[in-house]
């Protein structure tokens, strides 16, 4: 079995990022934060998360492409 490549591996992180990303949005959690009692950024706070986790992702994937 041949090892992973890097580009496998970048698309293998952006899926792992996607899924958490939705874990964290569904329904269970969207209301565990309404109901717990949690400031009203804290969606935005978790979406920000995301943003950010995406982008270094990016900039990493990029740095070995050269």
């Amino acid at each position: 079995m041949r090892a992973p490549t890097d580009k496998g591996r970048q698309s293998d992180l952006v899926i792992l990022l996607f899924l958490f990303a939705l874990f964290l949005m569904l329904p269970p959690f969207v209301t565990w934060w309404a109901t717990a009692g949690l400031g009203w950024y804290v969606p935005y706070l978790i979406w920000g998360l995301v943003i950010l986790l995406a982008a270094w992702l990016q900039m990493r994937g990029a740095k070995h492409d050269v």
